[in-house]
Order: structure tokens, then C-alpha cells, then sequence
């Protein structure tokens, strides 16, 4: 039950933390991509353009297509689990914290 309630809340995060989901819907057990592969494209507006990162859909049949609570079935065997984040070193950090304040002082 706890392990579906982490992949459903994965399923949520996934277009906030999209490569840290992949990496945790790995660990579940999952072998297929969560939406499909993702992408950079170039997108052009009226005065600008920017880049975004996109969810292509998978070629084959039966990939997921839309947001769905976990089917995630008991007993599936977990992959070893890994590091998600690095903690970063106080010194940069801090580097941060200064460039966020000067930034919000900027005009």
C-alpha cells in the first residue's frame, strides 16, 4: 500500500521532477517510461522564443497515456535503489542564497 501511494504521488511530481521520476519509477520495478521520452523543444512565441522539455509519446502500443493511480501489484520485485539528490556543498549553497538576494535587490 505505501509503495503504491509513492508511485501515485511519482506519477504527480513527474512534470515538476521528470528525471528524478523516471529514476524512482525504475526503482519500482517499472520498465516502461512513464509518459515516453523525454525531449528539449524549441517553441516560438511573438516576441521570443524558449526552450521546454516535453514527454513524447512511446511508438508502441499500450504506453501510458494519461494520469492514472498506481496499479503498482504487491510482491514486485524493487531494483537496487539509488542516490535521487546530491547534497549539495554549503559553499555553493551559499553561493545561491547571495545571488537569489542580489538578484530580488536588483531593479
Amino acid at each position: 500500500m505505501a509503495l503504491r501511494a509513492i508511485d501515485s504521488l511519482n506519477v504527480l511530481l513527474a512534470p515538476v521532477l521528470p528525471f528524478s521520476s523516471e529514476r524512482v519509477r525504475r526503482a519500482l520495478g517499472h520498465e516502461r517510461p512513464l509518459f515516453g521520452d523525454l525531449a528539449v523543444e524549441e517553441y516560438r512565441e511573438h516576441e521570443r522564443t524558449h526552450l521546454a522539455l516535453v514527454y513524447r509519446p512511446l511508438a508502441e502500443e499500450g504506453g501510458e497515456d494519461r494520469w492514472k493511480p498506481s496499479t503498482l501489484e504487491p510482491g514486485r520485485p524493487l531494483a537496487k535503489p539509488e542516490v535521487l539528490f546530491q547534497k549539495l556543498d554549503d559553499r555553493v549553497a551559499e553561493e545561491e542564497r547571495q545571488r537569489l538576494v542580489e538578484k530580488s535587490r536588483a531593479p
